[in-house]
């Protein structure tokens, strides 16, 4: 299975609700993150009969990440159903800003990125940002990181290194949402 950083994906098993038996994650490793599980009575109607558990996972990082499911019964331990292990490889955007929720890779700022910049920072004051690049994120509007030279603006004062976050929502300005020094 093939997924690409940042992209949600699910895993469906069926239980049947009298049995006492249900599908947990028992294995997590490298790079994916379980967002939340979620169970439907299938078809609605039907009481005591089949039940859809739905696994909700999103790749952290690229690389090889496997996850294990084991249907079983909470009181009764000795009865463990291991499934096969699943890999999933997950894959960088390769600079794709269009994947959904994965990052793009550090580029040069377009003139629609600066003017990103610009709205966002306009009346900020104590430093001045000027960006050298910036990556993407596409969500509900895009979040970009834009990696800055730094320099305050009092006597003396040593420029720096610093990445400048910013959140451009569908509709309206763009907003500062974190600054941080990179560190030497």
């Amino acid at each position: 299975m093939k997924k690409n950083v940042g992209e949600v994906f699910s895993i469906e098993r069926e239980e049947y609700g009298g049995t006492g038996y249900s599908y947990n994650l028992v294995k997590l490793e490298a790079g994916l993150a379980l967002l939340y599980t979620d169970t439907a009575v299938q078809p609605p109607s039907l009481a005591g009969g089949p039940v859809k558990r739905s696994f909700y996972f999103v790749g952290l990082k690229p690389g090889k990440a496997t996850l294990q499911l084991a249907k079983f019964r909470v009181f009764d331990l000795s009865d463990i159903l291991y499934e096969k292990e699943i890999t999933v490889e997950i894959l960088s955007p390769q600079g794709n800003a269009n994947t959904v929720g994965g990052w793009a890779e550090q580029r040069p700022l377009t003139k629609e990125d600066q003017a990103v910049f610009d709205e966002a920072m306009k009346g900020f004051v104590g430093v001045g940002y000027k960006p050298k690049s910036v990556a993407t994120q596409v969500v509900a509007g895009v979040n970009y990181r834009f990696i800055c030279d730094a320099q305050p603006v009092y006597p003396g004062a040593r420029p720096y290194e610093a990445m400048v976050e910013i959140y451009k929502p569908l509709e309206g300005s763009a907003v500062i949402t974190h600054i941080s020094r990179i560190p030497d």
